[in-house]
């Protein structure tokens, strides 16, 4: 977590990177982000997502180049691993964990578009934002 942790007091200023420290747990403001509203409400709330999504498409724009900080790349792990979890276990039956406004396919075409997201930037290639419906609006 140290690692995490010393990327968001040294990455750059900025609203994208803003957005990446609202995401994070005991990060201000992570209340009312996605990942707070995802853990807290169990809700899915899309333009809380486009605008992480946003965030992380245009921050992994930046390292396409050069190597990403340590600390981005576990952001982006544990980010993806938490939003992808909670979508598996919003499908299993044995558990109590349920976004209560996804339904199985609603659920499925989300989990698609978080691994391909999230893949494509630690990966360094831009994610295929072309095929993922809907289209974010916060990004061309």
């Amino acid at each position: 977590m140290s690692h995490i942790a010393d990327f968001l007091k040294s990455c750059p200023e900025g609203e994208d990177f803003d957005e990446l420290r609202r995401n994070t747990p005991g990060e201000d403001g992570f209340d009312a982000s996605f990942v707070g509203v995802l853990h807290e409400a169990w809700h899915w709330d899309d333009a809380l997502y486009f605008r992480m999504e946003a965030a992380v498409v245009r921050v992994g724009q930046g390292y396409r180049d050069r190597d990403m900080p340590r600390g981005l790349i576990l952001w982006l792990f544990d980010t993806y691993q938490y939003v992808f979890g909670a979508l598996c276990y919003h499908e299993m039956a044995c558990d109590a964990f349920v976004i209560d406004n996804l339904d199985t396919d609603a659920c499925h075409d989300r989990a698609e578009r978080v691994e391909a997201v999230f893949r494509a930037v630690i990966a360094g290639y831009p994610p295929p934002l072309h095929v993922l419906e809907p289209p974010n609006p916060l990004l061309n």
